[in-house]
């Protein structure tokens, strides 16, 4: 007789599975499945590689885009300690290429 499991595997509502199977991975629906790791923010599980969840996802692609944008126009920015009594830091923003087509205005 063969040896029988328990399924291990956690739901996004947090519950377990808890089906029984011949498989240590876990049952026939779950022994594919990617593992589930915390969401970095809120805890909840989520197999994203960011390590965030659905709700905390987005400030993660925001700067993803905001460094590719950069990047693709060979954008430097350089940020100064606050040297004014109001305490405000200041950005600069040099273009490394001289290339027309990208808005200057648009990135103040």
């Amino acid at each position: 007789m063969s040896t029988m499991y328990t399924c291990s595997f956690v739901d996004y509502s947090g519950e377990i599975c808890m089906r029984r199977s011949t498989r240590p991975k876990g049952c026939c629906f779950h022994y594919k499945a990617l593992p589930h790791n915390p969401c970095s923010e809120c805890g909840k599980p989520t197999c994203s590689i960011s390590g965030r969840c659905p709700k905390h996802i987005r400030g993660f692609y925001v700067s993803r885009y905001f460094q590719k944008h950069l990047k693709k126009n060979h954008i430097k920015i350089d940020r100064e300690s606050p040297s004014s009594d109001d305490g405000k830091a200041e950005c600069y923003i040099y273009f490394i290429s001289d290339d027309t087509s990208v808005n200057r205005s648009s990135l103040k």
